[in-house]
């Protein structure tokens, strides 16, 4: 399966990863409706990368990369609101902003990259 070796998916996996870890060590009684959210947004950016790369054609894959975009802003503005970008009860500020920046850039380019190609000529 070619996404494995994607490296936007790598990263995909990483930010589940440090979300997972992060949501994991938080107060139970915070917010578990969108701790579990989080999560579900988190896992969907990997999801939809590993699902558009099987699919029959560039455009289906660009749109799937532009549903996984889309997982990672729910995943940041959820991040943002329960406090895991700008933490307040943690006492350290965690890079997750850092690797969603840096991901949703290489989905962008990915994306554009995805839409330039031209069909073979028959």
């Amino acid at each position: 399966m070619r996404f494995v070796s994607m490296p936007i998916y790598k990263k995909a996996i990483h930010v589940l990863e440090v979300v997972y870890a992060m949501t994991n060590v938080m107060p139970k009684q915070e917010s578990f409706n969108m701790i579990s959210q989080i999560n579900r947004s988190a896992l969907s950016i990997s999801s939809n990368i590993a699902e558009g790369s099987g699919k029959n054609s560039d455009k289906d894959f660009a749109r799937f990369i532009s549903i996984a975009k889309g997982s990672l802003y729910e995943t940041f503005s959820i991040a943002t609101a329960i406090g895991l970008i700008y933490p307040t009860y943690l006492g350290e500020i965690h890079n997750i902003q850092g690797l969603l920046d840096d991901l949703s850039q290489e989905l962008e380019i990915f994306r554009k990259f995805l839409t330039k190609k031209k069909a073979p000529e028959g």
